[in-house]
């Protein structure tokens, strides 16, 4: 009987190590984004973490998460926990996400590759601005300056 008890004891434990473990695993839901050295969004920048990317989280402030890489925890950061997901995202090969670039971005328009041949055989819409749109990088300095000289408050750097 003793030992049944404490076998149900160590069991109970590994399961509550396993779950406990595995409560601050994220993955990086957005094709790309930079870490950054603190929370803000003109904090600087340390390193890039990508789509299906496997992270840890070490520390939560707001809407704001502190991770570390899974595949190599010296990469560390501050990421929006937006751009985090629980769910955990499939990849085909380790180097291969399940979707590309271009699928990435249609479904972001709410629309599949099918369905956007259709609109272009029709001419009811073209992506081409749409597209140009999503490609524009938009320097962080500029814009804190742009922000800064339009007075609006709480733009930290």
């Amino acid at each position: 009987m003793k030992k049944k008890i404490a076998i149900c004891f160590l069991l109970t434990g590994f399961v509550c190590v396993l779950f406990a473990s595995s409560t601050n695993t994220r993955w990086v839901s957005v094709q790309k984004t930079h870490l950054k050295s603190r929370t803000g969004w003109f904090a600087s920048k340390t390193s890039a973490v990508f789509y299906g990317d496997e992270v840890r989280i070490l520390n939560e402030k707001g809407s704001w998460a502190h991770i570390a890489l899974s595949i190599d925890p010296r990469v560390t950061g501050w990421i929006s926990s937006s751009s985090l997901t629980k769910k955990k995202i499939a990849l085909w090969k380790s180097d291969r996400v399940s979707a590309d670039a271009h699928e990435l971005s249609l479904a972001g328009k709410g629309f599949t590759q099918e369905i956007e041949d259709e609109y272009k055989k029709t001419n009811l819409a073209g992506f081409a601005a749409v597209d140009a749109v999503e490609n524009i990088e938009v320097d962080q300095n500029e814009l804190y300056d742009f922000l800064v000289a339009g007075q609006l408050k709480g733009c930290e750097k």
